[in-house]
């Protein structure tokens, strides 16, 4: 009773997606910058639900959206469901999230580094000139 009504309201009222329209939008849509990488599955999956595009279509759709890295997109495929491709995705998202405070961590750390060695050359002393700042392989004032 209720799919009787419902494609009878769809039949009267729905707008009908055509198959090549889908899949070019499938096919053009890129992940924004900006954009979450699950926000943009759950995007492409409203795209290709539109037609009942089969699951392992739509994830390869997503795959090709979602990355330029070959390297990050060889991983991807290998998941054939949606739910196994968004828990790839999400586990590559918190890597990533891993290495950019690692990056951070690395880049404060190396900052602290130069502010001591700036403050350890200051207490250097040439043995050539005697002055407080360089060494003697670096001193101008050399005979």
């Amino acid at each position: 009773m209720k799919k009787a009504l419902r494609k009878a309201l769809l039949a009267e009222f729905g707008k009908k997606a055509r198959p090549s329209d889908v899949h070019r939008q499938l096919a053009t849509r890129r992940r924004a910058k900006n954009e979450k990488a699950l926000d943009f599955v759950y995007s492409m999956q409203r795209i290709g639900k539109q037609i009942d595009l089969d699951e392992e279509s739509i994830c390869e759709y997503i795959i090709d959206g979602i990355t330029e890295d070959e390297t990050q997109r060889a991983t991807l495929y290998e998941a054939r469901t949606i739910s196994a491709l968004k828990e790839k995705i999400e586990r590559r998202e918190r890597a990533k999230e891993k290495d950019e405070v690692r990056k951070k961590s690395n880049a404060s750390q190396g900052d602290d580094k130069k502010q001591s060695m700036g403050k350890q050359n200051s207490k250097v002393r040439c043995y050539n000139c005697g002055e407080i700042g360089h060494r003697s392989s670096v001193c101008t004032h050399k005979n």
